[in-house]
């Protein structure tokens, strides 16, 4: 009985360090991923570039699927999850320099959009603005819709990298 009982209890002790280390071995992965869409580069701030004069031909066009593509090509996402992963895991690097990344991509933002802006001013007449695009997101109601459908997006990429689904 007592060499049955220790069997068992060694294969009870070997399923569990399995576990651990399987799950020890997926967070890594999930930690070399997240920090990978968190680390400021050249293609990364080449994206938001990209990703910004996008959103600015969409609204200057007045074409939401413009807007909508520079939304997929934007990587600001990387920086929002490094964050919210680092909050919650207690990876307050992680979290410092997201919060950075994500400071440092919103001002490439403001900077791209002023220029689209100084670009486009002299055609405010044949563009007529502001467009419908401009106006819808301007609107208070818009804006908290826009809210909402942030943090769904936010819960399918944490779920995505989580999950190993994309």
């Amino acid at each position: 009985r007592t060499l049955k009982n220790v069997n068992q209890m060694v294969r009870r002790s070997t399923l569990e360090f399995k576990r651990s280390v399987k799950a020890c071995a997926l967070v890594d992965v999930l930690l070399e991923t997240i920090e990978s869409g968190n680390t400021l580069s050249f293609d990364y701030v080449l994206l938001v570039i990209v990703a910004s004069v996008l959103a600015a031909l969409g609204l200057l066009s007045n074409s939401s699927v413009i807007i909508v593509a520079s939304m997929l090509v934007s990587p600001i996402m990387g920086p929002l999850l490094a964050i919210t992963f680092g909050l919650v895991c207690g990876q307050w690097n992680m979290v410092k320099k997201g919060l950075f990344n994500e400071l440092v991509s919103l001002a490439v933002c403001i900077f791209m959009g002023i220029i689209s802006g100084l670009i486009a001013a002299p055609f405010h007449e044949q563009l007529s603005f502001p467009t419908s695009e401009m106006v819808l997101r301007g609107n208070w109601n818009n804006f908290v819709v826009g809210i909402f459908v942030a943090l769904l997006s936010g819960v399918g990429v944490a779920l995505s990298v989580s999950g190993q689904n994309t």
